[in-house]
This record gives C-alpha cells, sequence and structure tokens, in this order.
C-alpha cells in the first residue's frame, strides 16, 4: 500500500480535492488546440523536450508565445502568452519610436525567415490594421475565427502567393 503523503491529490483528510465546475472545464476545453503532425516531428519534439524537461505540448506552446512575442505588431506578453497588462500598445509604440519598431521588425523578420520559411510582407508592417487592438482576453472575451468559405479562399490564396 503506498504511503498516503505518495497519492496525489490526497490532503490527508480522506477526500480529493473538489472537481473544477461543467463551465470551467468547458472553457478550457475551448482554449485547447489540436496539432496534427508526422510522427517524426513529434520523436524530435519528444526528444527536445526531454532535454528541456518539459512535455512536448509545453515546448510547443514556449514556441508559439515567443513567435507572437517576437513580432512587433502585438501587444507585450508574458511568458505563458497573457497580454502584460497596462503595457505599451504596439500602435502607440510605432508612433513613439519608429526606429525601435524596426529594429523589433528586423529581428521578428529573421525569425519569421528561419520559421516559417518565406521573409514577412512589408504590408504587415505598414498597415495599422494589422496591429492588436490592446483589449485583452480578460475583457474581451475570445475571438471567433471566421470560418467563411470567403475567408477560407482568401487564406488560400495567401498562401499561394508566399508559396
Amino acid at each position: 500500500m503506498a504511503k498516503d503523503s505518495k497519492i496525489p491529490g490526497f490532503h490527508g483528510h480522506g477526500r480529493l480535492p473538489p472537481r473544477p465546475s461543467a463551465e470551467a472545464a468547458s472553457e478550457a476545453k475551448a482554449n485547447r488546440l489540436t496539432l496534427r503532425m508526422h510522427p517524426d516531428i513529434l520523436e524530435l519534439l519528444s526528444m527536445r523536450a526531454a532535454e528541456r524537461g518539459v512535455s512536448r505540448s509545453h515546448l510547443v506552446e514556449q514556441i508559439l508565445v515567443g513567435m507572437m512575442r517576437a513580432d512587433p505588431r502585438n501587444p507585450r506578453l508574458d511568458p505563458v502568452g497573457r497580454i502584460v497588462p497596462d503595457s505599451e500598445s504596439p500602435l502607440a509604440l510605432r508612433e513613439r519610436s519608429p526606429v525601435q519598431l524596426a529594429d523589433k521588425w528586423r529581428k521578428f523578420a529573421t525569425a519569421h525567415e528561419i520559421v516559417i520559411g518565406a521573409p514577412p510582407s512589408q504590408e504587415w508592417l505598414d498597415d495599422p490594421k494589422t496591429y492588436w487592438d490592446g483589449v485583452p482576453h480578460a475583457d474581451r472575451g475570445p475571438v471567433e475565427q471566421d470560418e467563411t468559405p470567403e475567408a477560407a479562399r482568401a487564406y488560400v490564396r495567401r498562401r499561394r502567393n508566399l508559396d
């Protein structure tokens, strides 16, 4: 028999901690992303995650958050990917310090070319509509993905132009 201290979630009073509410569990599931990958990339992810002492999921999260943090059009993010409250908006940085923005864009362009295989479009930097509006998730709720057929066709056209 295992010691009580070895049983996960056992607090010595004979009860397990309460489960999250159905609403909280549903919201957590809504914030998940499933990725399909070739077994070779999964093997590589397993190796690199083991080197760092993290799970594959955590490693993928770190990579994604790192790319989002590198893009100067995005707001400042903490290591988990939450918007840092009261941080300067990307558009404010664009107005205040174009030189600093250009330096961040140069670094992002290098990372984008390495990771994606093509440099980002200069239009992204020049168009203020591509900058984040600065309203955190907690204040506005989740962003709904545009799944209209026209949006899907526009995405395919953009991908063809990049390839």
